[in-house]
């Protein structure tokens, strides 16, 4: 039977396993949110943080801790990834007989689905006290309610880079492939590359009965409006035949899953900022495009679920009504595809149509997290209708969608990124 960590025995865990001696005091447990039981510890200046995976009644685990430590196991031992390391934070203990890992809690870090929601609300608060201080001169109707100007676009930048450097250093590399399958190998013996190969139509292929019974009234406009355009499932299949694992993928690039690092002293005029990488339970040997898809699809929800709550409102009406425009967040779109390429520009001569993937599997994060929304049981209003609205055009219309999202064209932007590739062999040649 697993040994259950709460926050009465986690500190005498501690100590057991060395990490803590008897003669600290703990000055502090503060429960973080998450599906797995999670908490930090502080004691003598210094927190770890500590997580165990949940159990069924049988006192099992489906694997994801385990799974996560291989990750950080496969950063050990493969050379190519060793440039990663300073931006991952590996664990400082693993028990694998009761699910839980140990990190280090690093100070001054603010993780990006906070950096991202603080900014805009900042934003959002600036304005309106510009807005009372011009009150007497300026006619009130013409206060302006959304984010002016744009998200700090060093974020996106070291967010492409990480990426860009993750998938290039285990591109095609064997050695790396190996190692995921034989992971999968100790669950499914005989054919672990089944799970290199996911099936995004699942829970949509087939609508039964029993589908209708257990999800809200609400969720019934998501199943017609697919039901309706059949292009979204022929485009969403279309995915599942190309895709192409080439290469480790993180899988789960949530914003909350990044940490910006000196947060409390950034500033939008910082040259360059760090962000580190965590929560690796899902990575896989993968699509690339999967990864950089999903990023995009966080930044679209940035400005999707900033819409008006109304009924009454038009799709037109309520996407120009965002708090937080397209405009905002299109930049750092912009600079997270570049900064990718510019880094790992290998990948357009492999694959010549990657800029329309990302665009399509953008698409399908904003399906997903309809599905997810459908899931916890959450009513659907017209900000999720105006989600599926955008993730059918980006799913069905990539080229033209990502003139729109990116606000510049695939030739633009593989052409600025052969303008830069270029610039640097100059450099590099004048250099040596």
């Amino acid at each position: 039977m697993a040994f259950l960590l709460d926050s009465e025995n986690v500190f005498a865990y501690l100590v057991q396993t060395g990490l803590y001696s008897k003669d600290q005091v703990c000055d502090g447990l503060q429960p973080q949110a998450g599906k797995n039981f999670t908490l930090k510890i502080s004691s003598d200046n210094s927190s770890l943080l500590i997580k165990q995976e949940p159990h069924d009644i049988d006192g099992e685990a489906s694997g994801e801790i385990f799974h996560e430590w291989s990750f950080y196991q496969l950063l050990e031992k493969i050379s190519a990834l060793a440039d990663m390391r300073s931006r991952i934070v590996s664990p400082l203990h693993f028990d694998a007989d009761n699910s839980i890992l140990v990190f280090p809690f690093l100070s001054d870090v603010c993780d990006l689905s906070d950096f991202y929601d603080d900014f805009c609300d900042n934003a959002l608060t600036n304005q309106e006290n510009r807005f009372q201080k011009k009150k007497s001169e300026t006619d009130a109707t013409s206060r302006c309610q959304t984010v002016d100007g744009i998200l700090p676009l060093t974020v996106a930048t070291a967010l492409g880079g990480n990426f860009a450097e993750l998938h290039s250093s285990t591109f095609q590399n064997s050695e790396c492939k190996d190692f995921v399958l034989e992971c999968y190998r100790a669950e499914d013996a005989e054919n672990p590359e089944k799970h290199l190969l996911p099936d995004f139509l699942l829970g949509l292929r087939r609508l039964t009965p029993e589908t209708f019974c257990v999800i809200p009234t609400d969720a019934l406009k998501f199943f017609r409006f697919y039901q309706r355009y059949p292009a979204i499932g022929s485009a969403i299949e279309a995915i599942n035949q190309s895709f192409d694992p080439c290469c480790v993928v993180h899988r789960d690039p949530r914003f909350a899953n990044f940490l910006l690092r000196d947060a409390a002293s950034f500033t939008i005029h910082q040259p360059q900022v760090t962000v580190n990488v965590i929560d690796w339970e899902k990575w896989t040997w993968g699509d690339p495009a999967y990864d950089l898809g999903e990023l995009i699809s966080n930044y679209l929800k940035l400005w999707l679920t900033s819409l008006p709550v109304s009924a009454n409102l038009d799709l037109n009406t309520t996407l120009s009504k965002a708090r937080v425009p397209l405009s905002a967040v299109q930049p750092s779109i912009e600079a997270l595809i570049k900064s990718y390429i510019k880094q790992f520009p290998e990948i357009l001569s492999y694959r010549p149509n990657f800029l329309t993937q990302l665009i399509q599997f953008a698409g399908l994060g904003l399906i997903r997290q309809v599905q997810l929304y459908i899931a916890h049981k959450y009513s659907l209003g017209n900000a999720e209708m105006a989600m599926l609205q955008v993730a059918k055009s980006l799913l069905c219309q990539p080229e033209s969608s990502l003139s729109t999202v990116v606000g510049q064209s695939k030739v633009e932007i593989e052409s600025a990124v052969n303008g830069i590739a270029q610039r640097n062999t100059i450099m590099q040649e004048v250099n040596q």
